[in-house]
């Protein structure tokens, strides 16, 4: 699984930095890759970054009023031993300032490096488990999982679905008014001569005249 590096938000954009394991003795080191994409995520993204605000107030030793303002802009993390560490980026808005504060928690791990480490210098489990799940929705990103087209392994795009779906719509739809339009026509009134038509009149032989063949005849 690849290790998120970093994920920031970069004005309309979205940044996120990652290694991917390479499979190769003569390169222990994992590939950075870097991805930075205008589109939307998903709104499960952010609130995943909007999650980590009491965290920013709880790691900076502040109060929960504190975080009111905050805003939480990216995540920078790190992996030592196999124990990941974070440092939260924020931005808190001042009230007699035309720029905010720009906050970078102190980088922390989610638990101690050594077995003398002392735990309080580390995140909460709730601030790890938070963490985490910020993971999961920039990995979810990356594999197409966003606000208005989402990628799944055959190349078709939720674009086509949602098409398709119209269509089907228009179609029940349209089945519908068939159904309507055959019911309003059972319900008509009937005329007697709608009822029995009338057969068609025929017209008869023109009578000839019997004197003139007589004299024909002599």
């Amino acid at each position: 699984m690849n290790k998120i590096k970093k994920v920031k938000l970069e004005a309309n954009k979205i940044r996120i930095e990652y290694l991917v394991p390479v499979q190769n003795a003569d390169n222990p080191d994992d590939d950075e890759h870097s991805f930075l994409c205008a589109q939307r995520a998903r709104p499960s993204f952010y609130d995943a970054l909007e999650s980590l605000t009491p965290f920013v107030a709880e790691i900076c030793e502040q109060s929960k009023d504190w975080a009111g303002t905050l805003e939480v802009k990216g995540v920078s993390f790190s992996y030592s031993n196999d124990i990941m560490g974070a440092c939260i980026t924020a931005l808190k808005t001042l009230e007699k300032s035309n720029s905010p504060l720009v906050i970078n928690t102190p980088h922390k791990p989610s638990e101690p490096y050594s077995e003398s480490g002392d735990e309080a210098m580390c995140l909460s489990d709730d601030a790890t488990a938070a963490l985490w799940h910020l993971q999961d929705e920039a990995r979810a990103y990356l594999d197409g999982h966003r606000a208005q087209l989402s990628m799944n392994f055959d190349g078709e795009d939720a674009a086509q679905e949602h098409e398709e779906d119209s269509l089907n719509e228009a179609v029940a739809r349209i089945s519908e008014l068939a159904d309507v339009t055959v019911t309003h026509a059972a319900i008509l009134p009937v005329t007697p001569d709608d009822a029995t038509p009338s057969a068609p009149k025929k017209r008869g032989r023109p009578r000839k005249n019997l004197d003139a063949v007589a004299v024909a005849a002599q």
